[in-house]
Formats: C-alpha cells, structure tokens, sequence
C-alpha cells in the first residue's frame, strides 16, 4: 500500500470531560504521520470531530481499531467472551488485563464501542482482508495496555513498567516504549522505509496514547502483521510476534498465551491465537 490511513479510537464516557481519544495515522511512499483529536460522549460531536480527523489526511481508510470489546457484526451482547478468558489469567491478570464483557464496567465498554465502531463504520473503510475477521469491513478490537504491555521486556535486566496509579498501565509503557526506540521499531516493522513526521514524546495525554495505540494495531491488521487472540465470539488485536519483549527465558506473552490457551480450552473455551492470519496457538 503505497498510501492510505488507519483509525484508532480509544473509548470513553465521561459526562463532563472529552475522553473518547482518536487517532489517525497516515502514510505514502516517504512518511508517516499521525492526526489527534477527542471527543465527549455526544454522537453528533464524535461523528463531526471523526470526519474533520480523516479529512486532515488523504488516501483510503485500509482499518479501523476501537478500545473496547467487539463481536462478530458488531452485535451487543453481556456474555463472557474466550478472549475476556484468555487476558485475565496468569501474568496478564496482573499486568492490565481486560475487563470481561460481563462485568458491568465491562458491557459499558461494550456498548460505547460498539457505537463508536459504527460512527467509523459511516465512512468507506476498506473490506477485511485478514482472518481472523469479526466484519466484512476491517475494523477490529484493540486492547491499549495489552499491545503496549507485550512489547515490554520482564526480566531482571529490564523490569517490566509499572503505573503509579492504579489501572494506568497505558501511561506506564508508552513513555518506556517511546525512549528506548521500541515504537519507532515497530512502525519500521509495519511500515518499512518511511519517515516519521511526528514525536513519540509529543503525546502526553493518556486518551491520545490510548488512541494511537489502537491506530496502531489497526495499522498491524492493514498491512497483514499482527497477532489476533480470543474466539469466535471476538479477536483482540496485539502486535507482530517479533516485536514483543523478553521475559527471563524467552518470551514471557507468549509462554503466558500458551499456558492460558491450555487452561482456557480445558475450561470449555475453543480459545486459540492467529498469527499473521495464520492458526498459530490452538491447543
């Protein structure tokens, strides 16, 4: 893809401040940039500042990737998911984990990503090209803290980041990821031989964040170079498996995404994790 442009929207609901983050990232044959904006809880303000955020770049729009829980044709449903299983047990119910799609906080989530997920969906976004897909146009679930988390090494050489407040596991690895170059490197990874036109360390808030990673990952399923993890009833999107960080003996996301494959399914769960779009982790 010589041009084009991905959308990241972080979701949120607050009444009285814009916390719904969005991010759009765009690319052509020399560079990459990145447009940010956010929005309140109004339909009408989201619709408007999304359209104005994709008018400031050009090319089509190859995926869309919203923070929060998505089924198959975006139907709204307070069902635990294989997914919401597979990121709450082992390393990752202690390093940002999911919050399931039956909690209460959770189908909240649910529901505003859904909405937001069709407020993208009135723009021509590309068709889905990648499997696993939950849509037959590329939009797709991301999970901040989680993308940002597996990237992180978590090793005595190199502790893995930890918030200084509760639950903002977002505002820990970003700042870590954008100094010691691993953002850069997975842009180059995704996006080889372009320039970047923007500074990581220009994006403090924790809702821009938020937004770009989800960006991000929508950039990963654009160009075919992501991992996909959950089951039929949703996917959450991570990066390359050869961007992620090591733990003590190899790869600590993986060997956590291994042993919860097993426990998962054992439980019941057709749980499984795509790489590339390829089956990678089933049992």
């Amino acid at each position: 893809m010589s041009a084009g442009k991905v959308v990241g929207i972080d979701v949120g609901w607050s009444a009285s401040r814009a916390t719904t983050g969005l991010a759009v990232l765009a690319w052509d044959d020399t560079s990459v940039t990145w447009h940010l904006d956010r929005a309140g809880i109004d339909k009408d303000e989201r619709r408007r500042r999304l359209a104005a955020l994709l008018a400031r770049a050009s090319g089509p729009i190859e995926a869309v990737a919203v923070d929060g829980p998505l089924r198959p044709d975006l139907e709204c449903r307070e069902t635990y998911r294989g997914a919401d299983a597979l990121l709450c047990r082992g390393l990752f119910a202690r390093r940002g984990k999911v919050g399931a799609t039956s909690s209460r906080s959770g189908f909240r989530l649910h529901q505003e990503a859904v909405v937001l997920a069709d407020l993208a969906l009135e723009h021509p976004v590309a068709r889905a090209r990648h499997r696993p897909a939950i849509h037959a146009r590329a939009v797709v679930e991301a999970f901040p803290n989680l993308f940002l988390g597996v990237l992180c090494d978590a090793c005595a050489a190199a502790p893995y980041p930890v918030p200084r407040k509760p639950r903002q596991w977002t505002d820990a690895f970003y700042p870590a990821l954008a100094a010691d170059g691993r953002l850069d490197a997975l842009l180059r990874r995704l996006l080889p031989g372009r320039r970047l036109d923007a500074a990581w360390t220009s994006v403090t808030d924790h809702d821009d964040r938020a937004a770009l990673a989800c960006a991000l990952a929508a950039l990963g399923v654009a160009v075919g170079r992501f991992v996909a993890v959950g089951a039929e009833d949703g996917w959450v999107i991570l990066p390359p498996r050869e961007a992620w960080g090591r733990g003590e003996c190899g790869c600590w996301a993986e060997d956590t995404l291994r042993a919860n494959v097993t426990s998962v399914r054992r439980d019941g769960w057709a749980a499984a994790v795509y790489r590339d779009g390829r089956p990678w982790i089933t049992a």
